[in-house]
């Protein structure tokens, strides 16, 4: 850990630390910034999640489309086949009553 020599001279000369206590709290500091450096948040990561969050809600609108396209052919089928079976019940419905008036 390298301290600059700016920072060891503020801490000398200015606050009159001894020069080993002054290496000491230099490399203190530098020790704290490059932790919080690799806590920070870049433009760059930001832009990474960014396009991670767009490409998931692409995937759930594809995914959606996908079952909304099933639903809709489920409830074709579904309707067909109500209306093929209503249509057997009033022919059986008229066969029965034609019968039931040529008695």
């Amino acid at each position: 850990m390298a301290v600059q020599v700016e920072t060891l001279d503020i801490l000398t000369e200015r606050a009159h630390f001894d020069p080993e206590v002054a290496r000491a709290v230099g490399d203190a500091i530098t020790v704290e910034v490059n932790a919080a450096r690799d806590t920070l948040v870049t433009k760059t990561d930001l832009h990474r999640e960014i396009a991670a969050v767009r490409q998931e809600i692409s995937a759930l609108r594809s995914e959606m489309r996908t079952e909304i396209a099933n639903l809709k052919t489920d409830i074709i089928k579904f309707v067909f086949t109500a209306l093929a079976t209503q249509m057997a019940l009033l022919v059986g419905i008229m066969l029965a009553i034609i019968q039931y008036l040529r008695v």
